[in-house]
C-alpha cells in the first residue's frame, strides 16, 4: 500500500502511546510503527476462531504499510531533514506499519481517554531487566494494587472551545485513592449542561466495558501492556443528537425481529452492530497488542479482567457524583 505525500499527518486525538502515530488526510485511518508481534495478533484477531468474540471490541485492522521520511507541518518530506526548535517533526521509519480505523473520526469533538490495563506489564519472553522495570513501573503507579493506570485524556472545554489535555504524567502520578479523580477530568461537570446526556454515555461505557470482560474472561491470553481506548462526543448538540439516533435504530431493530417472529437469540442485533454506525455518540477498544498472546491452557489474564472491573467501579462512583450533583 502507498501513500500520496500530503497524506499523513499527526494523530490529533492522541493522548497515550509512544510519538509519531500518524492519520490519513481525511482523520478516518490511523498509522502506527509496531513491532511484529502487534502485527502479527491483528492478522491472527481476523483470522483464528479463538478470538472471534474480541473482534467487535477492536479497531478495524485494515493491513500494514510502509512510510520512510518525516512529517513536518502535516506533509511526508524526505527523510534528510534537520530540525529546528520550533518545528514539530515526526520521523517515520522504514519499517511496515499498520493502518487501523480512527476511533475518533466519526465524532465532532472526540473526548478520548487511554487506560492502560493489567498488573503485569512485561511479556513473559522479556528479558530480566526488563521484567524488574516494568515490576517497579507497576508498583510505583496504581498498575499493581488496580489493574489500571490511566494514561491521559483530552476533552473538550466548551466554555474556552478549545480541547484540553491531561498528559500522561498525570496519571503516573496518581495514587490509588486519587484514580477516581481520573473520571471527573474525563467526565468534568462543566462540559455538558445536561447531565442526563453524560449519564447515558456512562452507562453505555460501563455496559462496553462489561462486554470485553466478558468476552476476555473465556479466552486463555495474556495482554501485557495493552490499553483501553474510550470516546465519546464532546459537543452537546451532537451528543443528544446521537443519542436520540441510536435510541431510534435500537429500536428499529427490536421491531424488525419481533415482526421476522425470530426467537433465536443469535438473530438479535448485537450491541456492537449498532455502536459501530456512524452516528456512535460513545466507543471503547482495546488498542496496543505489542505484547499480546494467546496461552492455550493458561487461563484469562486475570489481571486485565481486576483492571476492567476497577474501571467499571470507577466509572460508577462517577456517576453516582454526578447525579448527587444535579440533585
Amino acid at each position: 500500500m502507498s501513500l500520496p505525500q500530503a497524506l499523513p499527518r499527526p494523530l490529533v486525538s492522541q493522548v497515550g502511546g509512544h510519538p509519531g502515530i500518524v492519520e490519513s488526510e481525511d482523520g478516518s485511518l490511523i498509522i502506527k510503527s509496531c513491532l511484529p508481534v502487534e502485527r502479527e495478533f491483528y492478522g491472527q484477531i481476523a483470522s483464528d476462531v479463538r478470538l472471534a468474540a474480541l473482534r467487535p471490541h477492536v479497531p478495524i485492522y485494515y493491513g500494514t504499510l510502509q512510510l520512510q521520511g518525516a512529517i513536518r507541518g502535516g506533509r511526508l518530506v524526505s527523510s534528510d531533514v534537520t530540525a529546528t526548535p520550533k518545528d514539530e517533526i515526526f520521523i517515520l521509519r522504514a519499517t511496515h506499519s499498520i493502518v487501523l480505523e480512527n476511533l475518533a473520526h466519526n465524532f465532532k469533538r472526540p473526548n478520548v481517554m487511554d487506560i492502560k490495563l493489567g498488573t503485569v506489564l512485561y511479556s513473559e519472553d522479556a528479558d530480566e531487566a526488563k521484567r524488574q522495570r516494568m515490576i517497579v513501573k507497576a508498583r510505583e503507579t496504581t498498575s499493581l494494587e488496580t489493574g489500571i493506570r490511566f494514561v491521559g485524556c483530552q476533552v473538550f472545554d466548551p466554555s474556552q472551545g478549545v480541547t484540553v489535555t491531561t498528559p500522561k504524567e498525570y496519571g503516573r502520578s496518581l495514587k490509588v485513592s486519587e484514580l477516581p479523580l481520573s473520571m471527573v477530568k474525563f467526565f468534568p461537570s462543566t462540559s455538558i449542561n445536561d447531565k442526563s446526556l453524560m449519564l447515558a454515555v456512562i452507562d453505555g461505557i460501563i455496559d462496553q466495558v462489561q462486554q470485553i470482560k466478558a468476552v476476555l474472561s473465556t479466552i486463555e491470553m495474556r495482554l501485557a501492556g495493552g490499553s483501553i481506548l474510550v470516546v465519546w462526543e464532546g459537543d452537546e448538540a451532537a451528543l443528544a443528537e446521537g443519542l436520540i439516533d441510536r435510541q431510534r435504530r435500537q429500536n428499529e431493530d427490536r421491531v424488525e425481529q419481533e415482526e421476522e417472529g425470530s426467537e433465536d437469540e443469535d438473530d438479535l442485533p448485537q450491541e456492537s452492530e449498532v455502536e459501530n454506525k456512524p452516528s456512535d455518540v460513545y466507543d471503547v477498544k482495546l488498542i496496543d497488542f505489542a505484547r499480546a498472546r494467546l496461552l492455550p491452557g493458561g487461563g484469562p489474564d486475570q489481571g486485565v479482567l481486576f483492571g476492567l472491573e476497577t474501571m467499571m467501579k470507577i466509572l460508577r462512583g462517577r456517576r453516582a457524583e454526578l447525579v448527587a450533583e444535579s440533585e
